[in-house]
């Protein structure tokens, strides 16, 4: 995975990566999404950062997370004292 800076110098661009987040998640309303759609199609930096963001959800969508057996009796151990108490 590549990471990059966020360039603060232009915070349009980080507006619209903003907007574009829950866009891809399918958060948006019909006229946001119809805005974002209009930017995305008339500005080949907006469409790059919007394909940059899919690509890096779909990343995200395969990845699996297993936490650690330590990490699991450290939950089971907290929830058994918590359970005790009641």
């Amino acid at each position: 995975m590549i990471i990059k800076p966020v360039d603060l110098c232009r915070p349009m661009k980080l507006n619209f990566t903003l907007k574009l987040i829950p866009f891809i998640y399918n958060e948006t309303s019909a006229e946001e999404n119809a805005e974002l759609i209009q930017q995305i199609l008339s500005d080949g930096t907006s469409e790059d950062t919007y394909q940059q963001l899919m690509e890096s959800k779909e990343m995200l969508d395969t990845v699996t997370l297993r936490p650690s057996r330590k990490s699991v009796n450290r939950i089971l151990a907290y929830s058994r004292k918590e359970i005790e108490l009641l």
